[in-house]
């Protein structure tokens, strides 16, 4: 904040119902971080999202749903992400699309649920696009389908999505909805295991093993396999304990 002077004034907006205001004076609170800065923060959201603003009513729905700065309460955080949502609110559909999912505050519809993920993906929501493609690849709420669930899973996986990059490398690797191609398999192996991922590290040893996308090296097999061991991957712990 630049003075009092300039906190004075936008106090003043923000009480008089100038909604721009109010979300500013919210993200002011917030940033100090402090408990009962929290309970400003969510007295401020709360003006601004009676006020229609939509990023105001999925930060208060977030925080309804985490305890942040009030009392958890989820049916109340179910209530502000569907209005934030019905504003196009990209997080917002997401976020009410994972409750919808498992009926937490609201009863269970995976079907409200997929529509909402769909939405979301199309905005560019790569977690939404996982969630799409998982559901499809389940055939949870909709009918399963393997093709339709990789390309969800593709454009997540290029948005840096890491279940979804190994989901890819896995689809890659054994064949299952696309031509199956062990260089790109490989490949997406690669990006999830350099980013942490586990399975990915093992599919990836398993892929210097057996020369699948890339040459045989016994020294690379070793290192992505006790790198997944040692996050306690358990077929890359048993498979190192017999390597001794």
């Amino acid at each position: 904040m630049a003075s009092s002077s300039s906190f004075f004034n936008l106090r003043r907006r923000a009480t008089a119902g100038h909604v721009p205001s109010q979300c500013w004076l919210a993200e002011y609170y917030h940033d100090l971080g402090t408990a009962r800065d929290r309970q400003n923060e969510v007295y401020w959201l709360r003006k601004a999202a009676k006020g229609g603003n939509a990023c105001a009513q999925y930060n208060l729905a977030y925080a309804f749903e985490h305890g942040k700065g009030i009392r958890r309460n989820i049916k109340e955080a179910v209530s502000w992400y569907a209005r934030a949502a019905a504003r196009g609110f990209s997080s917002a559909r997401l976020n009410l699309g994972i409750l919808l999912a498992h009926g937490r505050g609201v009863r269970k519809n995976l079907h409200e649920a997929v529509r909402l993920y769909r939405l979301a993906a199309r905005q560019g929501r790569p977690n939404a696009a996982y969630n799409l493609g998982l559901y499809y690849a389940r055939g949870s709420g909709v009918r399963k389908n393997r093709r339709t669930a990789f390309k969800w899973m593709l454009i997540a996986a290029r948005a840096g999505d890491v279940d979804a990059q190994c989901f890819v490398g896995y689809s890659y690797h054994e064949g299952e909805s696309v031509r199956r191609n062990f260089e790109r398999a490989a490949h997406w192996y690669k990006r999830a295991a350099r980013a942490g991922y586990a399975h990915a590290q093992w599919n990836l040893s398993l892929c210097y093993q057996d020369g699948h996308g890339v040459p045989r090296d016994s020294r690379r097999r070793k290192m992505w396999l006790e790198r997944a061991a040692a996050q306690g991957h358990k077929e890359a712990l048993r498979k190192l304990k017999r390597m001794c």
